[in-house]
């Protein structure tokens, strides 16, 4: 199967969100994280990454850590679930994290 992808800047992407109507799935620091994060691996790999909105929303949350500790109880506090997921501290006092 072939994909053609495009070249995304932040506005690009913040605009797919809402052409899918889940603008709010993600706070503007959650969703400036994501990209940020994204376009970080597409750098360092060389390979494009699909931007595909539903499945981002489903590998990829936003809550407070206290509600993600919670959804994890096995693990004790953010550096332990950061040695089981990918997790960024946002400013907004919540927590990106790949859900695993």
């Amino acid at each position: 199967m072939s994909y053609l992808y495009e070249k995304y800047d932040y506005s690009l992407f913040e605009a797919r969100f809402k052409d899918y109507n889940k603008e709010d799935n993600f706070s503007y620091q959650g969703l400036r994280a994501l990209y940020e994060f994204l376009i970080d691996i597409a750098e360092s790999t060389g390979e494009p990454i699909e931007v595909d909105v539903i499945a981002l929303c489903c590998e990829f949350a936003e809550d407070t850590a206290e509600n993600v500790l919670s959804y994890y109880n096995a693990c004790e506090d953010i550096d332990d679930l950061q040695t089981h997921t990918w997790t960024i501290e946002l400013d907004n006092g919540n927590i990106l994290y790949e859900v695993f």
